[in-house]
């Protein structure tokens, strides 16, 4: 809010400023260069810097507003997806800018979906909470994995077999790292048979490296391998295995309770039922044995895979930090470097400047929404002005279609000289727009109106000006006609434009009156384009087109008008104006005469009707506003 009553200060005491150094550029004509031409200069440098610099504030604070709302969005989705208190919150704002500061995902909203996930399955916050969503998009980057599969299958791992997010992940990139993520199935190889390697009390790094030790053995699918281990398990727990198990010369009782207890038993007596088939000569015999104890999947791995298998050393190790190695290398580069600082510079600059500046615009945009209607019938007012002079200008070039109609067949030699005109402005290129606009006037109305609508004021300019000057070359003699319609033609368009411009400028001063509104806040208002228009209506008098506002109006249409017509009145002039003192204005209402008195004879006027009366009449006050009498 503090910003409005700078400018407002500054626009405020301008006036005093210009004063004084208007005093002291009248002290100093005789210098040949004025102290204000010389302030004048320095105030441009100024201002350009000035410009500059708040250029670079504005943009610098809206990259800290935008940044700290897409934090805040962000975070909103994590509540909302894992219904976390607020008090909670305080942490997940932390933990996202780590993670954000760490160079991980693309965006505040891509890290706070996967946290989002992480937290729902798994529960964790705060430390382990960013290792899981960090080293999700490690697995990502690197191998491509997707994130929600990822995050599910290393919270299975974390369940079954007691490990951290960090282990879990070291486990599922020791094992692509080592092959078992050919055919890209190895999150959802885990994530199924992980529970059935924990429950015959495999550790997560002895299953790893069974099925690694099984894929070297020449086992084409790593799933077939898992398959094993679940149905051994599941036939040991669940069926009569006596008939095969006797055949090995095994207890089947003391071992159906071993694999039923789990843990260490369970694993062991994997390993020597595995040593006892791989025994077995007759291969016949030998796959039959196989088939009832590990299930129809025997026939597709083999004794050699289950082999394999049953031995749990190999490559893989718990206390390698393969994903830290991956970190290190995956972004260790000069453009990941550089992202990482401009990071560090927005979490630690920006989004602290933008946290301060998010309440005062809530605050701002809660008043809006309040005041909603008000500022709506501001609005819906200045548009309707601003349709008003666009409607003034239709007016005007539907006149200046209907004069060319009419005098066509003297206007017509003028065309070939409209480029002396655009030689005069310096813009030959606005001349030959302005003859496509002349050409486009002369066929329809409509189509005048749509071009003309689409040129610049500038255009419009070149036009005109090219139309009198080279008026002398064929038509001297129509000299007074031409010079009447021509400046009725440059009146109307002028009113029209400046009417717009001020339209414009009623609508800006509209919003800037609601947003005075807000308390502590006075922003100046603009300034309104000046519009001098002669009254040409002289069939009334002067007191008959005196405007009368004793109940006040918000959009005066310019000219005389009564003041304390119904008592006193405060009225807001235009600096320049001129005030006529009680005896003159009401000789002026009495007699419908301007001050200083003029009298007009008419001699041989034939006049048929109305018509006729407003046309001489428009000729007199045309014919005096040349003498210099309004």
């Amino acid at each position: 809010m503090e910003i409005f009553k700078l400018f407002g200060s500054i626009m405020v005491n301008n006036d005093a400023a210009n004063q004084a150094i208007d005093d002291t550029d009248n002290k100093a004509q005789k210098t040949s260069k004025t102290f204000g031409e010389m302030l004048g200069s320095a105030a441009k440098v100024g201002a350009g810097i000035a410009m500059a610099m708040g250029a670079a504030v504005v943009a610098v604070g809206g990259l800290a507003v935008s940044l700290t709302d897409d934090l805040q969005k962000s975070l909103n989705g994590v509540q909302a997806a894992t219904g976390v208190t607020d008090d909670a919150m305080i942490g997940m704002k932390d933990t996202m800018l780590a993670i954000y500061n760490n160079n991980f995902g693309e965006n505040f909203e891509e890290i706070g979906t996967v946290m989002g996930i992480i937290a729902q399955q798994t529960g964790l916050a705060g430390e382990e909470l960013q290792k899981m969503t960090e080293g999700a998009f490690l697995l990502r980057d690197t191998f491509e994995m997707d994130v929600a599969v990822s995050v599910e299958t290393a919270g299975v791992m974390m369940k079954n077999f007691g490990l951290s997010s960090d282990e879990a992940y070291n486990m599922i990139v020791q094992g692509a790292q080592n092959g078992l993520n050919k055919q890209g199935d190895l999150l959802d190889i885990l994530k199924e048979y992980g529970p059935h390697f924990a429950s015959l009390g495999f550790s997560a790094e002895e299953a790893m490296n069974m099925l690694v030790n099984g894929a070297e053995g020449g086992v084409f699918s790593v799933d077939q391998l898992g398959d094993v281990v679940h149905e051994f398990g599941r036939k040991m727990r669940e069926e009569d295995l006596s008939e095969p198990l006797q055949q090995l010369g095994l207890d089947s009782k003391k071992y159906t309770t071993m694999v039923a207890q789990g843990g260490e038993t369970a694993k062991q007596a994997f390993g020597e039922i595995a040593q006892k088939i791989a025994a077995i000569k007759d291969p016949v015999l030998q796959n039959q044995i196989g088939i009832g104890i590990f299930g129809d999947m025997m026939g597709e791995v083999g004794i050699k895979g289950v082999l394999a298998m049953s031995n749990t050393q190999g490559a893989i190790s718990a206390t390698t930090d393969a994903l830290g190695k991956i970190n290190e290398v995956k972004y260790d580069t000069f453009g990941e470097a550089m992202q990482g600082i401009k990071r560090n510079l927005e979490t630690g600059l920006l989004i602290p400047l933008g946290e301060s500046i998010m309440p005062a615009l809530n605050g701002m945009a809660g008043w809006i929404q309040t005041n909603m209607p008000v500022i709506q019938n501001e609005i819906e007012y200045a548009m309707g002005l601003a349709g008003d002079a666009i409607d003034d200008v239709g007016v005007a070039i539907t006149e200046t279609k209907e004069f060319f109609e009419e005098h066509w067949a003297v206007v017509e030699p003028i065309l070939a000289g409209i480029g002396a005109g655009a030689i005069t402005v310096g813009t030959m290129t606005l001349a030959i727009k302005a003859w496509n606009v002349v050409t486009a006037l002369a066929t329809a109305a409509q189509t005048g109106l749509n071009v003309v609508m689409n040129l610049s004021p500038f255009a419009k300019v070149t036009l005109l000006i090219g139309l009198l000057v080279t008026a002398g070359v064929a038509l001297y003699q129509n000299w007074d006609t031409i010079k009447l319609k021509a400046k009725e033609l440059w009146t109307a368009i002028d009113v029209a434009y400046k009417t717009g411009v001020n339209g414009a400028i009623d609508m800006i001063n509209s919003l800037i009156k609601a947003i005075n509104k807000i308390p502590g806040v006075n922003a100046p208002l603009i300034a309104r384009v000046k519009i001098i228009t002669e009254n040409k209506s002289s069939a009334k008098t002067i007191n008959d087109r005196l405007g009368n506002n004793a109940q006040g109006t918000d959009y005066w249409r310019g000219g005389l008008t009564w003041v304390g017509e119904q008592g006193p009145e405060i009225v807001n002039l235009p600096r320049g104006s001129q005030i006529y003192p009680n005896g003159e204005s009401m000789r002026m209402a009495s007699v419908g005469a301007t001050p200083g008195g003029v009298t007009v004879n008419i001699n041989g006027a034939n006049i048929m009707d109305d018509y006729g009366v407003d046309r001489l009449m428009d000729r007199v006050m045309d014919r005096l506003a040349l003498k210099g009498v309004r």
